[in-house]
């Protein structure tokens, strides 16, 4: 295959033939949830980056909601396929988010007030607007890094969530645009706040300068046709670029009935489902061609003209090419052991002889508490949750004692890490809850406290059960 053109594209008749330009290549998507948005997206890493490869992107991009954990599975998927990861977030934007993070005058807030009052406050604190961020590099990925785990430490407030005054200050290196309907120049913009949103607009080009974009989201569907028209007369009022984007939250046209059973799983107690976006059942994965055939048959008119729709992808291609390659400089790493079913088994044995020390095992049944520890690291190891169970017990450990220069490979601890310890003293856990409780290797190694299984008659097969997984998966035919 060697032009995009040779590319058999579905013909519509009633379409124009696909401009010379309209090429797979020079577009990704921006605006893109994976199943790291949990209970909301549905696109597997895996299989964005195969789709990616496919069309020649130069990049993946993705944008999870308040979550940058997947960028390890993009960085390390969009290697073997030898294209860029581009590390992105749709943030939480909490205009009064110094209450929210001011936990002491926030409680006080809504212990004093009235319940009427106590309403209020309860939604202003819960009040926030999307924003997408995506990192094009190395500074602008350690700023985002910084926005996102200051809104996990410090904002956290039902969602993780951030201020202007945060993104700003950490906008170097960042692209920045408007997101969907839930962002707050849309909000704005629709609401007929018209001033306000060119004001925010301006904002947000004084700091990052030729940066920040407003989207336009090709989805088929009344409120978002209109909000297109609003924001495309906001870009020529502001001299602002625009960029088109599908909000993706599955891979095929296909998946929009599952989507809404794995939204309704997070929903209210009446099972409806309040967020508007999902008005759309076209949140695919669409290709560029897609987007040409919607455009045409639904958005083409006196304003959203076929100048805005090039221009838009053009400065969707315009991005693409300033995304830098990130060198993460490690990837995340269990502590290793030469043979971990082996260390399993030494710390399980010896959590076993500690407990008998301190007296916590009786004598008398000294048998039976040896042949439940033997069954269940039978069923740990068939499972394969050997590094699951060592990954916890590093975890609480580190909790127990987080200056134990043992746990360092070098002895000492990062100066990173330490900023972030108490000044003396542990880090506070709980004692264990939930189905952990009927393990007793968990008591032995710790993971759980004063929950002694065999003295309360707690069932490991809340916890594990071969019989909750097919046979054949797990070699026991």
């Amino acid at each position: 295959m060697n032009s995009v053109s040779k590319i058999e594209w579905p013909i519509y008749k009633s379409h124009p033939r696909y401009p010379s330009w309209l090429r797979p290549d020079r577009f990704a998507h921006l605006h893109l949830h994976t199943v790291h948005s949990v209970q909301d997206g549905m696109i597997p890493v895996k299989k964005l980056v195969e789709i990616a490869a496919q069309n020649r992107q130069r990049i993946a991009a993705i944008t999870d909601h308040g979550s940058m954990s997947g960028i390890w599975q993009l960085y390390d998927e969009t290697k073997k396929k030898n294209i860029l990861p581009a590390f992105g977030c749709e943030l939480y934007v909490n205009p009064h988010r110094t209450l929210v993070s001011d936990r002491d005058t926030r409680e006080m807030h809504l212990k004093n007030a009235g319940r009427n009052l106590r309403k209020n406050v309860q939604r202003i604190l819960r009040r926030f607007y999307h924003l997408v961020a995506l990192a094009i590099n190395d500074t602008g990925y350690k700023n985002l890094l910084h926005i996102h785990n200051d809104a996990w430490m410090n904002g956290f407030y039902y969602k993780p969530t951030t201020d202007m005054r945060t993104i700003l200050e950490h906008s170097e290196g960042l692209i920045l645009s408007s997101a969907c309907y839930a962002g707050e120049i849309p909000q704005l913009v629709y609401s007929g706040q018209y001033a306000a949103a060119k004001r925010l607009v301006e904002q947000f080009k004084e700091a990052l300068e030729d940066r920040f974009f407003l989207e336009l989201m090709i989805n088929n569907f009344p409120l978002q046709r209109q909000l297109n028209h609003l924001l495309i007369r906001l870009a020529r009022d502001t001299q602002t670029p625009t960029i088109i984007t599908c909000d993706c939250h599955y891979v095929t046209p296909e998946d929009a009935d599952l989507h809404s059973l794995v939204l309704n799983l997070g929903s209210r107690k009446d099972g409806s489902n309040a967020s508007w976006e999902f008005d759309s059942t076209d949140l695919f994965i669409k290709s560029v061609m897609d987007l040409w055939s919607e455009w045409w048959t639904v958005h083409r008119d006196e304003v959203f003209t076929e100048t805005v729709f090039r221009t838009s992808l053009e400065n969707v291609d315009w991005i693409t090419r300033r995304i830098e390659p990130i060198y993460l400089e490690s990837t995340p790493r269990i502590p290793a052991y030469e043979n971990e079913w082996e260390e399993l088994k030494r710390r399980t044995v010896t959590g076993f002889q500690e407990k008998i020390n301190q007296g916590m095992i009786p004598k008398e049944r000294y048998g039976e508490y040896k042949d439940r520890m033997i069954f269940e690291l039978k069923i740990i190891r068939k499972m394969k949750a050997i590094s699951y169970m060592l990954l916890f017990s590093d975890v609480v450990k580190f909790c127990d004692d987080p200056r134990d220069p043992n746990l360092w490979s070098d002895g000492q601890i990062p100066e990173s890490v330490e900023k972030l310890l108490p000044e003396e003293g542990v880090i506070l856990r709980g004692t264990g809850r939930g189905s952990v409780g009927g393990s007793l290797v968990a008591w032995l190694l710790d993971i759980t406290q004063g929950v002694d299984p065999i003295r309360f008659d707690l069932l490991f097969e809340r916890f594990l059960d071969v019989n909750r997984i097919p046979k054949m998966k797990l070699g026991l035919k």
